[in-house]
């Protein structure tokens, strides 16, 4: 995954597109929203932003509950130390911030260590795969059960 220039053609990086059937893939390869897009093409959209942004607030607001609960059991005295995660280095990162650091992972150029990139890796892979996900389902609704399997 590492050493991918953002300028490759970007359902080349989709994750699961070597678990999708045949046809599948010859389908969407056509899609119009996405043609002659690159990784760095999508990186720039809004609606991956928007993802992103998504999946980066749902993952504060589980570690803020985990808080709450650790805080809480201190209160009844008993002795519960909370564990340290990765996002708590990101508190003060923007949607910006994650798609600039993604990209110089993607080319490996992050200075990050191991962990950080690991999560930033795997959090911005989610909120790319949902975009790619969404602009072929608005196209080929016959496919969401490829690429929403939980949905149906």
């Amino acid at each position: 995954m590492y050493g991918l220039s953002v300028t490759r053609p970007l359902l080349s990086f989709y994750h699961s597109i070597m678990e999708l059937p045949v046809k599948v893939k010859n389908r969407i390869k056509t899609c119009k929203a996405l043609e002659g897009k690159t990784i760095f093409d999508v990186l720039k959209m809004d609606e991956y932003a928007n993802n992103l942004e998504a999946y980066i607030q749902a993952q504060k607001e589980d570690r803020e509950q985990t808080k709450a609960s650790f805080n809480a059991m201190k209160k009844l005295n008993k002795m519960a130390r909370l564990p340290s995660h990765v996002i708590d280095h990101f508190a003060d990162w923007q949607t910006k911030d994650y798609i600039y650091e993604y990209m110089r992972i993607l080319q490996q150029r992050s200075g990050s260590k191991a962990d950080e990139r690991r999560y930033i890796l795997q959090i911005c892979q989610q909120a790319y795969n949902k975009t790619v996900a969404d602009f072929v389902v608005a196209e080929f609704p016959q496919f969401k059960k490829y690429f929403y399997p939980k949905a149906n």
